[in-house]
């Protein structure tokens, strides 16, 4: 027999062990397998569960964003009616019925009355209304002249 050559017993020998050995790898890969499918169905359920949870908070977050768009109506709506109502009082206040308008010659008078009521704020109005701002007119003028009719507020009501 020459070196090449193997005798039946060692190649049982080797194929008995190579079985074994290939045996010991299939029940690895059959662990790992079942490992792999325990773990998928876990993230699978954590998904499901994620899921869920971000549709509830998506639900909440546009059930809030509705009321949170019906509040600010309501606000603004009691915005508007504060500032008529104010408009209103200041109008009496410097002699004028809600519906009589100021000469434009009683302007300037008119405007001095608001600023020593102390219920006017002039940096605020032009902030507030860049449109009296933008035409560069005197912010307790333009109240007096127009802003008190249109509802306009004259200082913050924060």
């Amino acid at each position: 027999m020459t070196g090449t050559q193997l005798t039946s017993d060692e190649t049982s020998g080797d194929s008995k062990a190579l079985q074994e050995e290939l045996a010991d790898r299939f029940e690895e890969v059959a662990k790992l397998t079942g490992f792999y499918l325990a773990e998928r169905d876990r993230a699978d359920r954590l998904q499901r569960l994620l899921d869920a949870a971000l549709k509830e908070r998506s639900k909440a977050v546009k059930e809030l964003a509705d009321q949170r768009g019906v509040a600010t109506i309501r606000v603004n709506a009691i915005r508007n009616s504060c500032s008529r109502t104010i408009g209103i009082i200041v109008a009496r206040q410097l002699g004028y019925a809600e519906d009589q308008r100021p000469s434009r010659a009683d302007l300037p008078r008119l405007a001095e009355q608001l600023m020593l009521m102390g219920f006017f704020d002039r940096d605020w109005y032009l902030k507030r209304h860049p449109d009296v701002s933008n035409a560069r007119m005197d912010a307790a003028i333009h109240y007096v002249g127009w802003g008190m009719f249109e509802g306009r507020e004259p200082c913050a009501l924060d």
